[in-house]
């Protein structure tokens, strides 16, 4: 990773000697990864929740040496925006709920008071208790569930596998309020969703009170996925870091967040003053918002141009979007 990093910090230092700057960064123990990055966190809520609202994203990602990076961001221009992340070892599995909680609390402190805020995650963030915490919370959601969690229906008294309820494909159940798990269970909303061009159901257990709002909210999941994609082969290449300590990985990605979202911020500036041409095609936009960036910060750099003071992504300019 340092070698890979030198060749993009414009010093006129010798490329080792910028190698290793980056290595004693990343042993630095005075990195304090929370508190420099928590102002930027501040800000993006800040102007997120500038129209009431705030929209998060939870998902994880395998980056290496047996780490994954479970992270909570914001949405923006279909992209998601990190906000606050933190390590579970192990490359495949769930993160336990006390790790899923003790981050969803902590950005909650961050939030800006009055605002609207709700939360969508995958099968990993479904489980009853990390429902009961957001309720508590008045926090709005939807949430993926397995098809092999039990539920019971109101009236019913029996525990079935979601899976095993009757659907047929194309057709749409709202199962109103349901008892999720036999484990620990908790009253849940629940929806079973066939589209006519999936091989498989999906099932939900939402906050919201129609199947077109809860699909609304969850579709913006996949965003992080684009983010995730921008910090690894599209972009930053973090998996090739070969890094395994986690407060080494964590050091690094507070680098890699900064950059993402000044990266972000500058995209913005290239489509809200028209200079997207100089990177994308005139007639139609090819590029995301953070190649916009990118595209834009190298061709400056290499003609030597000014390069535009931004900090922040606009939200103003794309809510609802």
């Amino acid at each position: 990773m340092g070698t890979f990093s030198a060749r993009s910090v414009q010093l006129r230092a010798r490329k080792l000697s910028t190698v290793q700057r980056l290595r004693r960064f990343l042993s630095n123990g005075a990195v304090q990864v929370c508190e420099w990055y928590a102002p930027t966190t501040q800000a993006l809520l800040l102007a997120g929740g500038s129209g009431g609202q705030v929209r998060l994203i939870m998902d994880s990602t395998k980056v290496n040496g047996g780490q994954r990076l479970i992270m909570v961001s914001v949405g923006y221009r279909r992209r998601r925006v990190p906000l606050a992340w933190t390590w579970a070892r192990g490359a495949r599995g769930h993160c336990t709920t006390q790790v899923q909680v003790k981050l969803l609390r902590y950005v909650q402190g961050l939030l800006p008071l009055g605002v609207q805020v709700s939360v969508v995650g995958d099968c990993e963030y479904g489980n009853s208790l990390f429902i009961e915490y957001m309720d508590h919370w008045g926090l709005a959601y939807a949430l993926r569930q397995p098809g092999d969690h039990l539920v019971m229906s109101k009236g019913d008294g029996q525990w079935q596998r979601i899976e095993n309820l009757p659907l047929t494909i194309s057709e749409t159940q709202w199962w109103g309020r349901v008892v999720l798990t036999r484990a620990s269970a908790y009253p849940v909303n629940l929806i079973l969703y066939w589209r006519h061009s999936e091989k498989a159901a999906r099932y939900f257990t939402t906050s919201c009170l129609t199947l077109q709002s809860t699909l609304a909210l969850y579709r913006r999941r996949m965003w992080i996925e684009e983010m995730f994609g921008d910090m690894k082969k599209h972009g930053f290449d973090h998996e090739a870091s070969h890094l395994r300590h986690f407060l080494r990985l964590s050091r690094l990605t507070l680098v890699v967040c900064l950059l993402y979202v000044w990266l972000i911020a500058l995209g913005d500036y290239v489509l809200t003053h028209a200079l997207s041409t100089e990177v994308d095609r005139p007639d139609c936009r090819d590029l995301s918002i953070f190649r916009l960036g990118w595209d834009f910060l190298e061709r400056r750099l290499a003609c030597c141009d000014p390069i535009p003071p931004v900090l922040i992504p606009n939200f103003c300019s794309v809510y609802g979007r």
